[in-house]
């Protein structure tokens, strides 16, 4: 003890093996939204990976402030990059904050806890606690878990009630859209952090269109049409996302547990000189969702499943596609009014969890997710098809998927090649992992694991065709945890 603290050090160091049927190059952690689909040349190659970036390092402290419980906890990786991270000559990877949270437990059955933790929305064993040991977190090798595991791991502050076997809870989390780049963002929705501390400001915005063209004696004028950068990194968020949970907990029947999400999305459509009124844009997401973990055999055998369905809800599933699209025009089509369309989807994951001794464990796991079609009609400007519906959005018959049934041009007798990017509708999952601890004792445990997984992406349908990807992944694993 220090100063009336309790201080538990932990984490492991880890070698693991990686091979797949189809190369990502990902390193542990596989893209399933973007396994090698049709002919691209990733599916004529195999991929071989060592990692040790899984190994971890934690502290927790823990102290006693009369009848209140306090605690803290941080846990790291090292799956953190930098700019000149690579694995040539030195693996230069970055130490990274997994999680970094304080919670104070009352005795009237109150908790309240902030920081950096797995989401509320992640399912529990027991209770609605952040502890690692109060989460069913998929204990398998691949880093990215599984196909329809419903999960996030970041800012939150948390305040949850305990009564007799109930515990209710809300959490206030760090928002961050997803954006497919299936539509063109506009101001405000994404763009890269900048200054001290990677804020997000509204994105510089190119015009183009405004050609006037004359073909057939028919003289046509494309539109003006704003583009602003669109990435991933940050968005500019109007509210933090809220998250509801009831659990109920019994040692014969096991957990059971109703969850709720709340999101809140904006956008910026720029004045321009056409429309120079700008204005911003909102949407909701929402969604609903389910956990349960029933021993089946007691401290031998459960089942989990869990699940979740609604609207922009992508950024807690485990493939993170997309949240939501824009209703923009394109170059060559208008109509678009710059509406925030969010993404119907669901998750879904089942399986069996064993430990047939205290050496061995052995889990089987099933995991799926679907995206709908979530499109809207523009009209053609283009001189071909002037004045016919065209279908934008996600999911569009219209994106062109040729570039994913050739190598090169040459094999397609193009003289150049559509880039492949075909937007997700279904991908599907099957695991199979198995730990044998070799030692367990008072200096820790030495553990071996294998696992193999199946992996099958589903695309909707466009120009081309829709491409298929199945992936084959292998991993293997030696790992000391510390006592």
């Amino acid at each position: 003890a220090y100063k009336h603290l309790r201080i538990t050090p932990g984490g492991f160091v880890e070698m693991t093996g990686i091979f797949r049927t189809r190369a990502t190059n990902s390193d542990q952690a596989t893209p399933f939204n973007a396994i090698p689909v049709g002919n691209q040349p990733n599916t004529k190659l195999t991929e071989f990976t060592l990692s040790a970036r899984d190994s971890r390092l934690s502290l927790r402290l823990d102290a006693d402030a009369g009848k209140t419980k306090l605690a803290g906890y941080f846990e790291g990786d090292f799956f953190g990059t930098g700019p000149t991270s690579n694995p040539n000559q030195t693996s230069s990877y970055n130490f990274r904050i997994r999680q970094a949270w304080a919670r104070a437990k009352f005795a009237n059955g109150w908790t309240i806890t902030g920081g950096q933790m797995w989401n509320l929305i992640t399912l529990n064993r027991k209770g609605t606690d952040s502890d690692n040991a109060a989460l069913w977190i998929p204990n398998i090798i691949e880093a990215q878990y599984v196909v329809g595991y419903d999960w996030g791991r970041f800012a939150e502050v948390r305040l949850s009630k305990q009564i007799g076997p109930v515990s209710v809870a809300m959490g206030l989390a760090n928002p961050s859209y997803l954006n497919s780049g299936a539509t063109a963002a506009v101001a405000g929705l994404a763009s890269n952090g900048v200054g001290l501390y990677g804020n997000s400001l509204v994105s510089a915005c190119a015009t183009t269109g405004g050609v006037t063209t004359t073909t057939g004696g028919i003289t046509t004028t494309t539109p003006v049409v704003t583009t602003c950068t669109n990435t991933p990194l940050y968005s500019t968020n109007l509210a933090p996302d809220m998250v509801v949970k009831v659990a109920y907990d019994n040692s014969k029947i096991g957990h059971y547990e109703v969850k709720a999400l709340g999101r809140f999305f904006r956008d910026r459509v720029v004045p321009t000189a056409a429309a120079p009124a700008g204005h911003n844009n909102t949407a909701l997401g929402y969604g609903a969702g389910f956990g349960a973990i029933i021993p089946v055999v007691s401290k031998k055998v459960d089942f989990i499943a869990q699940g979740m369905f609604g609207k922009g809800i992508s950024r807690y599933e485990d493939s993170g596609v997309t949240d939501f699209v824009v209703r923009t025009n394109s170059a060559t089509a208008i109509g678009g009014d710059n509406n925030l369309q969010p993404v119907t989807s669901y998750s879904l994951l089942a399986g069996i969890e064993t430990h047939p001794n205290k050496r061995t464990e052995v889990d089987f796991l099933f995991g799926d997710e679907y995206y709908y079609k979530t499109t809207y009609n523009l009209v053609s400007t283009a001189p071909a098809t002037f004045g016919q519906t065209v279908i934008a959005g996600y999911g569009t018959p219209a994106v062109n998927n040729t570039g994913c049934n050739f190598e090169n041009a040459a094999a397609a007798g193009l003289t150049s090649l559509p880039a492949c990017s075909p937007q997700n509708r279904n991908l599907a999952q099957g695991s199979m992992v198995a730990y044998y601890d070799l030692y367990k004792g008072g200096y820790g445990t030495l553990r071996y694991g294998v696992q193999y997984e199946y992996i099958y992406r589903r695309t909707w349908n466009g120009i081309g065709g829709a491409p298929k990807g199945i992936e084959n992944g292998i991993f293997t694993t030696m790992r000391y945890i510390f006592p």
